[in-house]
């Protein structure tokens, strides 16, 4: 690895150093040795300050002070306007959702079609497979769309990437039951169970879901990906890598690649049917910007939230509020999460996922190659149907299935904060962009397509400075906002207000109230995350209950507390989940880049469902 690389990836862990430096000289005397004489620092600050501070103010105070007591106020003032922005994205996100669920409640997954008797019996011989046009019950507004979909007008492929490893078999059924359990999965959906080589189950676990779900979906395919491969990391971006170039080769005869979409998700998500129908709507809506479009999803720990350690559920509560802050209507910069989707066309001209140490945050990582790709031209739209995950858990009872539980979800923020190699990344690009080195956006194949005009323009300058700012916000600013915390509150411990600088003190004093501030602010979003909590649970349920799955997934829906006093005291403790849980698997990640940037990859612990009836006959 040549220097460049190295001082890309240890950008993060230099911040902290460098804050730790300024700390030590603005709050310690331990670096007085370093101060001019007072006449020089004088002359150094006048011109700073009012003509009427006094003597005493201007000996006091150094560069070093100045510096401090700004970015202390900077970082207190981003702190604030993260939840605010959590909190308009939140009641937007909820209005979106509920106008999805009012619009396809009458069209999608008809009561009957998909049952787990019907697909027993079918797989059990007994009946011939469903024809979704005959026997839908649907109305005919939704048999005529199937029928022109079946004729090849209009229709989309959905290729759905499925990254799994050592996955629970009845984790993956359940997540396939869902999907087939869609009216145009037959017609439209191409399912890739993506497994890995060293995962001494994988064709044994793929053979039986390929043979299960045969006749439930238009293709069900699985890849196996090679271990050991050259510049290769174990980990989710090298397997959809792997997946991706094998479906592809599949669609290489199509009419238009841009008319095949990938999904990439989780082996545990649940997708409605609403989300793939909204996809191709604005996929059609949309065409001079379709081949340059990431699909974005809001995401919702709404499984068994209700079973994990209140620390284990706020903890995810957070990381779902970074997410679901950059939805609202008007953000130039939206990053996925977990979920996403991408046409073929995208995929293909930007080279496919990297497979690389640096690729471990999968879903930003992706975003940051097609947006620097196209020069910062990337569209990205946002599908107001959320994506259904698990907390992680140990699925064990009592204290030492407590702890199994925090352990696991530890591992998984390491895992999560790991992902701080996308800012050494980031900078890279902007770098190699600014320098005007050529993009794929100067690819043949766009330069036929009428979004090209848009290349030829310079790249979107406020979008590059909020990618900046969602880049530092994702990895720095937490750990910032610690140290600076920390480090505020020994000071004002150990040294005496009297005594403490005037802008120092200043500095710390109003931090304080936006502290307060961002803290209320919070708990507000908290609030609203509420009601956003309810729609899904509830749009979920009613979802299966069409599908005839929900007896089956009886406990598999987190019913909210409401707004009762234990979990608003639950609420109160998300400080201690936000450093347990960001900010410390941050610091340990950012300073362990100094000396590498590989992790070990380890599968993170989901609770375990009961056992599929698939492939069993009913007596």
């Amino acid at each position: 690895m040549g220097l460049r690389s190295w001082v890309a990836r240890c950008i993060p862990g230099f911040s902290i150093l460098a804050l730790l430096t300024l700390i030590v000289f603005a709050l310690t005397d331990a670096t007085q040795c370093f101060r001019p004489p007072p006449e020089q620092e004088t002359n150094l600050t006048h011109s700073l300050l009012p003509e009427d501070a006094s003597q005493e103010f201007l000996e006091q105070l150094w560069v070093p002070q100045c510096v401090f007591a700004v970015y202390n106020l900077v970082i207190h003032t981003l702190a604030l306007l993260a939840p605010l922005r959590f909190c308009w994205a939140l009641w937007h996100i909820t209005t979106e959702v509920q106008n999805v669920v009012a619009r396809y409640a009458l069209r999608f997954l008809p009561a009957g079609v998909y049952s787990t008797n019907r697909i027993v019996a079918s797989l059990a011989g007994s009946i011939s497979p469903v024809d979704t046009s005959s026997e839908s019950g649907g109305s005919e507004h939704d048999q005529e769309d199937s029928g022109n979909q079946r004729r090849g007008e209009g229709m989309i492929r959905h290729a759905i990437l499925l990254p799994n490893y050592k996955e629970e078999v009845d984790n993956l059924r359940e997540t396939l039951d869902v999907l087939a359990s869609h009216a145009q999965a037959r017609i439209s959906y191409d399912i890739w169970l993506a497994m890995e080589e060293v995962d001494p189950n994988a064709k044994a676990t793929a053979w039986v879901l390929v043979e299960a779900y045969a006749t439930l979906f238009r293709t069900i395919q699985y890849t196996i990906h090679p271990s050991g491969l050259p510049g290769e990391v174990q980990g989710k971006s090298s397997n959809i890598s792997w997946a991706a170039s094998m479906a592809g080769r599949t669609y290489m005869d199509m009419k238009s690649k841009r008319d095949c979409i990938f999904t990439v998700m989780d082996a545990d998500t649940h997708l409605s049917a609403n989300y793939f129908a909204e996809l191709s709507a604005q996929h059609f809506e949309f065409p001079e910007t379709a081949e340059t479009t990431i699909y974005a999803v809001p995401i919702i720990f709404d499984r068994n939230a209700h079973k994990v350690p209140a620390l284990v559920r706020l903890s995810d509560i957070v990381w779902c509020a970074a997410g679901l802050s950059g939805l609202y209507p008007g953000s130039t910069i939206v990053i996925p999460t977990s979920v996403y989707s991408i046409p073929l066309s995208l995929a293909e001209t930007v080279g496919g996922w990297d497979t690389g140490a640096e690729a471990i945050g999968e879903d930003m990582h992706m975003y940051l190659k097609c947006y620097f790709a196209l020069a910062g031209h990337l569209t990205t739209r946002v599908i107001y149907s959320p994506a259904s995950q698990s907390n992680v858990s140990s699925g064990k009872p009592g204290i030492r299935g407590h702890i199994e539980s925090l352990e696991a979800r530890y591992r998984q923020a390491m895992r999560h904060m790991w992902g701080a190699l996308d800012s050494g990344y980031a900078c890279k690009q902007a770098a190699s962009l600014m320098s005007g080195c050529p993009r794929a956006s100067d690819h043949e194949y766009f330069s036929s397509k009428p979004i090209a005009r848009s290349f030829s323009r310079c790249t979107p300058k406020l979008s590059l400075i909020m990618l900046g700012h969602r880049m530092f916000e994702a990895h720095v600013l937490t750990v910032h906002l610690f140290m600076l915390l920390l480090s505020s509150a020994v000071y004002q411990l150990i040294i005496p207000p009297e005594e403490t600088p005037l802008v120092v003190l200043t500095s710390m004093k109003v931090s304080g109230m936006l502290r307060t501030a961002a803290f209320v602010i919070m708990l507000c979003a908290f609030y609203l995350y509420e009601p956003y909590h309810a729609v899904c649970v509830r749009s979920r349920e009613e979802e299966m209950r069409r599908a005839r799955l929900y007896d089956r997934m009886q406990g598999n829906f987190s019913e909210s507390c409401g707004r009762s006093l234990v979990r608003w005291i639950q609420y109160l403790m998300f400080p201690i989940a936000g450093i347990v849980f960001v900010t410390l698997p941050s610091v340990a990640a950012q300073l362990n880049h100094f000396s590498t940037d590989r992790l070990q990859y380890e599968v993170s612990k989901k609770p375990k469902v009961g056992s599929s009836d698939f492939g069993r006959r009913k007596t």
